[in-house]
């Protein structure tokens, strides 16, 4: 199952080969590949320096219904949802996957698949797409949704309550397609390579991510706390300077990150060499009011980052490393929940 929606996912890339479509229809495709690389490549440094946010769902055209959805009551023999803030319940296994409050993103290839919560999700804007059923899901089609993860996008309702919506380049069918091998299964908890022993009193997390996309054994987890934990539509990875307050990020040597600090280690933290910036550095922008902490471990870069050291001072950011019980990055098997 997992195989085939990735071949799916993967295969929607070929839709994006050179045709005799006319240069109009090809600089728009490479406009949109363009504004894709770009998201990939901030996502490096705002993934320490900002929250995960997501792009709210712009309304449609005129052709759009403007009737208020009514959510139905559940089938009462459907899948019984019960997933935790912290958990995933996708029997999948995706290459970047992304928890905001009350929704889970993946990442395949070219393609989005985002899972929200029951009762979580308005679906209005998208009344005027086309009316599809897979299975004991129905919703819509829509060729030209308002988000900026792809031309097209399917929205289902499972009979938990659930929806689904995939998004990306492919055409009707493979959307279709992918859509149909989604399951859904008993929740799981979110495992990264380290567990929190200490977080600073009052805030809540509100974001976590992990992304397994680079070379074998490379991974790169966040948490982020303090910030919003409600999405619009959390169709789309998008990454902006608002929401977390502070941002735990744990990433695989050698890390991004370390390799964009000018200078070696200025600081040890629990006798480990580290480096702490209260001002740009590099390529890092630590904000105006901002601090960073970076702890280097065996295969793990452990970085804290706030917005406001006047509320997070040094020390707390210390006091967070020190209390951490930090795994082997490139080895999954040892990971945790991290709270």
């Amino acid at each position: 199952m997992t195989d085939n929606l990735s071949q799916l996912m993967t295969e929607f890339a070929d839709d994006l080969a050179p045709s005799p479509e006319g240069m109009l229809e090809q600089a728009r495709r490479g406009a949109r590949r363009v504004r894709r690389r770009r998201r990939i490549t901030a996502v490096v440094v705002a993934v320490l320096l900002a929250a995960v946010v997501v792009v709210p769902l712009r309304f449609l055209g005129g052709g759009a219904s403007r009737t208020p959805y009514v959510t139905p009551s559940p089938s009462p023999s459907a899948f019984s949802w019960s997933r935790g803030p912290l958990e995933l319940n996708v029997e999948l296994a995706p290459r970047e996957y992304l928890i905001i409050g009350r929704a889970q993103s993946y990442r395949y290839g070219r393609g989005y698949l985002t899972v929200v919560d029951p009762g979580a999700f308005d679906p209005t804007p998208l009344l005027g797409g086309e009316p599809v059923t897979l299975g004991n899901r129905t919703g819509y089609y829509l060729s030209d949704p308002p988000t900026d993860s792809g031309p097209r996008l399917v929205a289902l309702r499972d009979p938990s309550g659930a929806w689904l919506l995939v998004s990306g380049e492919d055409l009707r069918d493979g959307l279709l397609n992918a859509a149909a091998q989604v399951r859904l299964g008993p929740p799981r908890p979110l495992a990264m390579p380290f567990r929190l022993g200490y977080r600073p009193p009052g805030i809540d997390v509100g974001t976590a991510r992990v992304d397994l996309g680079g070379a074998p054994g490379w991974a790169q987890t966040n948490l982020g706390f303090g910030g919003s934990a409600t999405a619009p539509i959390p169709s789309m990875f998008d990454w902006g300077r608002e929401g977390s307050q502070l941002i735990v990020n744990v990433s695989s040597l050698p890390a991004p990150l370390e390799e964009m600090l000018p200078d070696e280690p200025n600081t040890t933290v629990a006798g480990r060499p580290a480096w702490w910036y209260e001002r740009p550095v590099g390529r890092v922008n630590v904000g105006p009011k901002g601090a960073l902490l970076a702890v280097r471990f065996p295969t793990c870069l452990f970085t804290v980052t706030v917005l406001d050291r006047a509320r997070f001072p040094r020390a707390e950011l210390e006091r967070i490393v020190a209390g951490a019980d930090v795994r082997d990055c490139r080895d999954r098997s040892t990971w945790v929940a991290p709270l």
